[in-house]
């Protein structure tokens, strides 16, 4: 039977990748009572009528366009993550390859610190705004902060389960 640590680390990352994947995919990475910006497209509210008027972002700058390169790369090795320990759980003659194993821990933190350096980069570049007042971190950019820290704790936990079964 898989570890119950196999177990909590395949559930953590894959809720790692969830939360990754809904924060690179939404629009609210900075945002204001009436204009939300993504790293996709931008969004604005209509304070007569209520609607909202959307926009890709055509020619993004090259910070969103690196912030958008390292989160996507973070949710691929989040899958390549949660692909291994699921193995790792399935495959009775995969619970003891070391290989296996090492590959689930490189991968989730790699995952982590991709995500936390894709929101980095755009928190950095975007500090004016913030620090200004004019516009807040938005819930986007929030869920990729979690999603990193949730695979850094998936890394922790095939760490420990790696040292619970001795390999």
């Amino acid at each position: 039977m898989a570890s119950p640590l196999s177990m909590a680390g395949a559930a953590v990352m894959g809720l790692a990748a969830l939360l990754g994947v809904i924060g690179l995919a939404t629009d609210y990475w900075l945002s204001t009572a009436v204009i939300n910006l993504g790293l996709w497209k931008g969004c604005s509210k209509n304070s007569l009528s209520g609607t909202e008027v959307c926009a890709d972002l055509k020619e993004p700058a090259d910070f969103v366009k690196a912030s958008r390169a390292f989160c996507i790369l973070g949710f691929l090795f989040a899958v390549g993550a949660i692909v291994l320990i699921i193995m790792r759980i399935v495959v009775e003659s995969f619970r003891s390859n070391i290989m296996i194993a090492r590959g689930a821990t490189a991968l989730s933190f790699v995952t982590g610190a991709f995500l936390i350096i894709g929101a980095a980069i755009y928190a950095g570049k975007t500090a004016d705004l913030v620090s200004t007042g004019l516009f807040d971190l938005g819930w986007s950019f929030g869920l990729v902060i979690a999603g990193g820290v949730l695979a850094f704790i998936g890394g922790v936990l095939s760490v420990l389960d790696m040292k619970n079964a001795q390999l």
